[in-house]
């Protein structure tokens, strides 16, 4: 059991073809004496004590821990016969040839940002693919923030991950676009970017949202809303029952606004806010708990 030694495994080519057509997700083992992929790839399992099945298997001995070898990529040689896989050891027993599974690292999407230009909205990502071979990426876009469809789709190599990609959304809708990044791995797992808003020519005062929604018992929230340009505005919050529960004034600019509010003194329920400006009113519901 502690005796040490250099091991000399021989295997055929025909072993290794074997291994390799039926070996599933784990990679293969070399093809061909010029396979140095496949040589990095092999690895050997070393198991303790006497075997328990005949022939032995991998894991059925008297001592069933195994030990992990992993070979000089050096020591593993075509003789022009026969692989010969060369190791040093301590103790002597059962060897078996394999190779690691590889599980590939995750996609991270590193950011999605955008702004507009002459031609539309143009948006900008960049991503690692980890160890996956091949990455679909499709770009999605939404009205509401809620129901995203997609506008495009790029699939890119391990090789050109790192790369800055962009696209230039010529038909944006009319006002608000969101935009989001959806990845799939070669796996099928999907991963979504933050979403990114754009203004498109607004026309007219809208509420964009509401965050949060309903409102914690602190009563802070905020309300985003585009407008087309500068003008002032008048917001009121009434409750269910119609009564006036509070007004705000504020001025309002070209482009998307966020206006700090609150309903700290508000009773848990259902509230509307009213937005007057120069163009039609606007309503959005709330919920304070």
């Amino acid at each position: 059991a502690t005796s040490t030694a250099t091991i000399t495994l021989y295997f055929t080519q025909a072993e290794f073809d074997n291994y390799n057509a039926k070996n599933g997700l784990w990679p293969d083992l070399p093809a061909n004496p010029a396979d140095a992929v496949g040589k990095s790839n092999l690895r050997i399992t070393q198991y303790h004590g006497t075997p328990n099945t005949t022939p032995s298997l991998p894991n059925q001995y008297s001592l069933s821990t195994g030990l992990l070898i992993n070979p000089v990529d050096a020591d593993i040689i075509w003789n022009g016969n026969f692989w010969e896989v060369s190791f040093n050891v301590t103790g002597f027993s059962g060897f078996y040839v394999h190779t690691n599974l590889r599980w590939a690292l995750p996609v991270d999407i590193k950011y999605l940002t955008g702004k507009k230009n002459n031609q539309g909205n143009l948006l900008n990502w960049n991503i690692t693919c980890g160890d996956n071979a091949a990455i679909t990426m499709i770009l999605e876009r939404s009205g509401n923030n809620n129901l995203f469809n997609e506008i495009t789709t790029k699939t890119t190599l391990a090789t050109d991950c790192s790369q800055i990609f962009n696209y230039t959304d010529v038909t944006p809708l009319s006002g608000v676009n969101y935009y989001r990044l959806k990845v799939i791995d070669e796996k099928g797992k999907a991963k979504y970017s933050n979403v990114v808003m754009l203004i498109n020519d607004a026309t007219s005062v809208e509420i964009i949202s509401l965050v949060p929604n309903p409102i914690t018992a602190t009563g802070l929230f905020k309300l985003n809303i585009s407008s087309p340009l500068l003008q002032p505005c008048t917001i009121q919050i009434y409750d269910v029952q119609g009564r006036l529960m509070k007004q705000q004034n504020a001025q309002l600019k070209a482009g998307l606004n966020t206006i700090d509010m609150n309903a700290v003194n508000f009773a848990a329920g259902t509230y509307n806010i009213i937005l007057s400006s120069n163009d039609k009113p606007k309503s959005i519901r709330f919920v304070k708990q």
